[in-house]
């Protein structure tokens, strides 16, 4: 195979990119024009937002995250770097949402680069690199609007790019502390370090292997037992491992659907790749002469793992689109890298400037409306009313949806019904904490609770609570724009004695 080293380009063609360029530039405009009118929205943009941000406001109040679940709160199934960041942040800018979603916005923007970075490491031209952060970044809808919201993915996707691209250029040291922030953040990232790994003692021998596992491995492992030990309840890996350890799983999105999603999402780059790839595979069985370059290598190893990974998030019991970001990354990188292997091995002047056209086209393609995605002048007006609505009740509310209203309303804020769901398992391991919530319920410990859908309320509640008035009038308003696109109803409010049904006799 030919050089990572760019062909040289002379005359007219040194032109040629330029429509990947404009097509580019056209999806960070369309990008940041869209999330300059969220960033600042003082409500949910998707459902589990409120939740997100409520970890964050124990940090920054000195309390535990991973705690025995109650009435009180029950943690998401993820470490805590985001967490941490959000509350640091917040000391000094202001705690909230927008702290929260400039710490994703600057993520994804990072993540983007590192495509780039990542592309010209192995001899793309700076047009084509610049277009991997273009392909990436239009991945925006097809990946459920969460590159901006207050959730864990966009700093995820930052340290975990950030670390590929520091092992392919062998800093050990940071590509180890990278990855290690990466896990801090989403515990699954960890699986990136076996390839970097493997590569760095294939191509650079045991000394670069040992370097990296000393900076990775050492400092994960230190993490984890100093968060086990003294954050909350000591039950950090019962809540990243054990609980999600025995949810459901979905085998058509595993192996079907997260597929189909991300060639969807990218579908000419992405044929390129693999049929390029398909076509190098026959000519090595032909000729045995062609082999991959180290960096072919490196990212042919991790970029499987990424799509490997997207996949069997979307293939767990509640996998929603975000988890393609890993995938829709490495399908960037590869496609433009791809791009330009064709153009360094076939040396056609016809393709040197047809293909940042398609590329082009492709990026034109994958555009989407910013007014699905931005919040209105009526959602700042319900969001108003729905706390204004809270705050006027005369005791506890519970907002499981939603609990950050709790807390706008300067109310007590309770837990998240994701969390509920999380360890709501038959054979879950913290399921018996269930029932004590559920004794809350039925005790009426909640002077309201605020119903967003009334098919799935935590367990308990249509027996003791009846339907009360409406929150706020009916239509999108107040919609989350990704996700679960629940909005406020009913509060409910305790049944008289009389109206309880009795509980079914056991058999």
């Amino acid at each position: 195979m030919k050089s990572s080293e760019p062909t040289p380009v002379t005359g007219a063609d040194r032109f040629s990119d330029i429509p990947a360029w404009v097509a580019s530039a056209w999806i960070v405009g369309l990008l940041l024009f869209t999330v300059a009118g969220r960033i600042t929205f003082p409500y949910d943009l998707e459902w589990m937002e409120g939740g997100v941000l409520l970890h964050a406001w124990r940090v920054f109040h000195g309390e535990g995250i991973y705690v025995q679940p109650s009435s009180e709160f029950i943690p998401f199934i993820y470490p805590p770097l985001y967490h941490w960041l959000v509350a640091g942040l917040g000391k000094v800018f202001g705690f909230g949402y927008p702290v929260a979603r400039a710490i994703s916005i600057v993520g994804t923007f990072i993540a983007a680069g590192c495509a780039v970075a990542a592309a010209r490491m192995e001899g793309v031209r700076w047009g084509l690199a610049i277009a991997a952060a273009g392909l990436y970044l239009s991945g925006y809808e097809d990946s459920g609007a969460f590159f901006d919201l207050t959730r864990i993915d966009g700093l995820f996707m930052a340290l975990t790019t950030g670390a590929l691209v520091a092992g392919r250029a062998s800093a050990w040291r940071a590509a180890g502390i990278l990855l290690t922030l990466a896990f801090a953040t989403k515990h699954n990232a960890a699986m990136f370090g076996l390839p970097i790994l493997i590569w760095a003692y294939r191509e650079h021998g045991r000394a670069a292997a040992v370097r990296f596992a000393q900076w990775s491995v050492i400092p994960a492992l230190l993490f984890t037992v100093l968060t086990t030990a003294l954050e909350g309840d000591g039950l950090f890996l019962t809540y990243i491992l054990g609980v999600p350890g025995t949810h459901g799983f979905v085998p058509k999105r595993f192996f079907w659907t997260a597929h189909r999603e991300a060639f969807q999402a990218l579908p000419i780059t992405t044929a390129a790749l693999v049929g390029w790839g398909c076509w190098l595979t026959v000519q090595r069985k032909r000729s045995g002469s062609f082999r991959l370059t180290p960096g072919g290598r490196y990212w042919l190893w991790n970029g499987a793992l990424a799509v490997f990974l997207s996949a069997l998030m979307r293939g767990h019991q509640g996998g929603f689109l975000n988890v393609l970001m890993p995938s829709l990354w490495a399908l960037s990188v590869g496609g433009v890298i791809t791009f330009e292997r064709i153009r360094q091995r076939t040396g056609s002047r016809a393709l040197v400037w047809l293909l940042p056209l398609v590329l082009a086209g492709q990026l034109a393609t994958e555009d989407w409306n910013p007014d699905r995605f931005r919040a209105s002048a009526e959602d700042h007006e319900a969001g108003e009313r729905l706390v204004e609505a809270v705050a006027e009740i005369d005791g506890e509310v519970l907002a499981p949806w939603s609990p950050w209203v709790a807390v706008q309303a300067g109310k007590k804020p309770y837990f998240h019904l994701i969390g509920l769901w999380d360890i709501d398992h038959k054979y879950g391991v913290l399921t018996e904490y269930v029932a004590d919530i559920r004794a809350d319920v039925e005790a009426h410990h909640w002077t309201a609770i605020l119903v967003m859908d009334e098919r799935k309320p935590p367990p308990g509640v249509k027996k003791v609570y009846r339907r009360g008035k409406p929150v706020v009038p009916g239509g999108p308003m107040l919609k989350p724009k990704t996700g679960w696109r629940v909005r406020p109803r009913n509060f409910w409010i305790p049944k008289p004695t009389s109206e309880r049904q009795p509980d079914a006799p056991k058999l």
